[in-house]
């Protein structure tokens, strides 16, 4: 029977970049820095989500659509994806991972557009308020299929081109 060996774990910037040529005590102050950061990530999603309902509430994204009104949309839904990954809510996750992916391939700004997008932040608010965090809830799972089903009725309607490449590449 062989002995039990004890393994010391490396520092977590250590394990991230290896020695590579960094002082000892350079890395120590950087995994201080870390250890005390205290960052409310609920809070900031609250906030991204607050602004996101301001752009629903005020319809600018369908008043005044513009190159300019969908980049100060997606600046204000950047954070809340980054988060809501770090805050393991993968609903929220997987919805504002959509939504961003829709906003950013939309070829031009609509009534069905502004829809989807509003169904999504009305979501992720009701995901948010209730916290539900489970993806076998069944909350989750019939608004995750409502919004991807919206999701392809849009694009039948509004990107029949595409589809049709989908289905001859895949049949």
């Amino acid at each position: 029977m062989s002995k039990v060996e004890f393994i010391t774990p490396t520092p977590p910037l250590k394990a991230k970049i290896g020695d590579g040529g960094l002082d000892k005590a350079v890395l120590d102050k950087a995994n201080k820095a870390l250890s005390s950061v205290n960052i409310d990530i609920e809070k900031n999603i609250n906030e991204c989500l607050k602004k996101l309902k301001i752009h629903i509430t005020n319809e600018t994204l369908i008043k005044q659509p513009s190159a300019e009104t969908l980049e100060n949309f997606i600046f204000d839904l950047l954070p809340l994806k980054v988060d809501s990954h770090m805050s393991k809510n993968k609903n929220l996750s997987i919805i504002a991972t959509t939504l961003l992916t829709f906003v950013e391939s939309l070829p031009t700004m609509n009534v069905d557009a502004y829809h989807i997008i509003r169904a999504h932040v009305n979501a992720m608010d009701l995901i948010v308020s209730r916290n539900i965090t489970d993806t076998n809830h069944n909350f989750s799972r019939a608004i995750l299929s409502e919004l991807d089903d919206a999701l392809t009725r849009f694009n039948k309607k509004h990107l029949p081109e595409s589809g049709k490449d989908t289905e001859t590449r895949t049949g």
